[in-house]
C-alpha cells in the first residue's frame, strides 16, 4: 500500500506549469503591528512588490494579520497581491485574506477566516458585555468554503492559520478545482514546537491531495511544500525575507481528494457489522 501511495504522489516534472509566487515573511512582532500606520505599511509593501517584480513573480503573498482594518494603498498596487489583514463587515471585524489587483488601491476580493482561536479571537457575547468591548463586537467567523477564485491567479485553497487542521475543507477546495494550497499564518509569539507542528500539518495536506502548498507566515514557517510532502524551500525563521517559489499547478487528484473519508466510514461500518456477526455466530455455536 505504501508503494502504491508513493507512486501516486510522484512529483510532476512539467516546467511549463510552474507558477512563480513571491512570499514576504514580514517578521513583525504582533505587539508592534498595533502601531503601524498606513503610510509606513504601504511603503514596505511597495518595496516588497518591487523585489517580487524584479524576480519575475506573478503574485506576492503576505502573512496573516499584516493589515489593519482601515488600510488602503496610498499608491496603486504594482503587482497582484494577497495580504492577510482585517476588514469590517456588518459591524464586526473579520480576519481575512485580502486580494489586491495590480493598479488598485483597495481590495477587490477576500476570503474570511472561519476557524477562530477561542478567547484569542472569538469572545462569547456574554464576556464582551462584561469586558465592555467596542461596539464592533470582536472578530466574527466567515464562510467555511475555502475555494478561492479570482481572475488574477490560478484558483487555490485559501487557508488562514489553524484552518490547516481541517482536512475535509481543504479536500473540498481541491475537489472544486484548486491548483495549489495557500496557507497564511501568524505564529508569533508561539514556541518552536508550534512551528514544527504547523509545518507537519502542511506537509500532510499536500500529500493527502497531491498538491503543492505555499506558506506565508509572519515569523515562519514560510516557503513551498511539494505535492509529495518534500520541503522545496523554507525561509529561516524569525527573520524578514522575500523569496520566490515556483508552484507546480499540474496536480493529479488522489483517491482521498475524490472521496474524502466516506470510504473509511463505510469500511468501519461494514467491519463493525461483520465483527458483531462473528460474535453472534460464535455464541450460537458454543455449547
Amino acid at each position: 500500500m505504501h508503494l502504491i501511495g508513493g507512486y501516486l504522489i510522484q512529483p510532476d516534472n512539467f516546467r511549463n506549469s510552474l507558477y512563480p509566487i513571491a512570499i514576504w515573511q514580514t517578521n513583525i512582532p504582533t505587539r508592534e503591528k498595533l502601531f503601524q500606520n498606513n503610510q509606513k505599511t504601504t511603503h514596505q509593501i511597495l518595496l516588497e512588490q518591487n523585489k517580487a517584480l524584479s524576480r519575475d513573480a506573478q503574485l506576492l503573498v503576505v502573512p496573516e494579520g499584516t493589515l489593519k482594518t482601515n488600510f488602503y494603498f496610498q499608491e496603486p498596487s504594482k503587482i497582484n497581491t494577497l495580504i492577510g489583514g482585517f476588514r469590517i463587515e456588518k459591524n464586526s471585524i473579520r480576519n481575512s485574506l485580502l486580494a489586491y489587483k495590480k493598479g488598485d488601491k483597495f481590495y477587490s476580493n477576500f476570503v474570511d477566516k472561519y476557524r477562530l482561536v477561542p478567547l484569542g479571537e472569538k469572545i462569547p457575547i456574554i464576556f464582551r458585555k462584561f469586558l465592555n468591548l467596542s461596539s464592533l463586537g470582536g472578530i466574527e467567523p466567515g464562510n467555511q468554503k475555502r475555494y478561492f477564485e479570482w481572475e488574477n491567479s490560478p484558483p487555490f485553497a485559501a487557508i488562514i492559520c489553524y484552518e490547516i487542521t481541517d482536512g475535509l475543507k481543504i479536500q473540498n477546495a481541491v475537489q472544486d478545482g484548486s491548483k495549489f494550497i495557500l496557507a497564511i499564518a501568524n505564529l508569533d509569539p508561539y514556541p518552536s514546537r508550534i512551528f514544527n507542528q504547523y509545518l507537519s500539518l502542511v506537509r500532510m495536506r499536500s500529500i493527502e491531495n497531491n498538491i503543492d502548498t505555499v506558506i506565508a507566515s509572519n515569523t515562519g514557517p514560510s516557503g513551498l511544500i511539494r505535492n509529495d510532502g518534500r520541503i522545496d524551500k523554507l525561509m529561516e525563521s524569525n527573520k524578514e525575507d522575500n523569496e520566490v517559489v515556483y508552484t507546480n499547478l499540474l496536480n493529479k487528484k488522489t483517491f482521498y481528494t475524490h472521496y474524502g473519508i466516506w470510504p473509511l466510514i463505510i469500511t468501519f461500518i461494514f467491519l463493525s457489522i461483520y465483527i458483531n456477526f462473528l460474535k453472534t455466530l460464535s455464541n450460537y455455536s458454543s455449547p
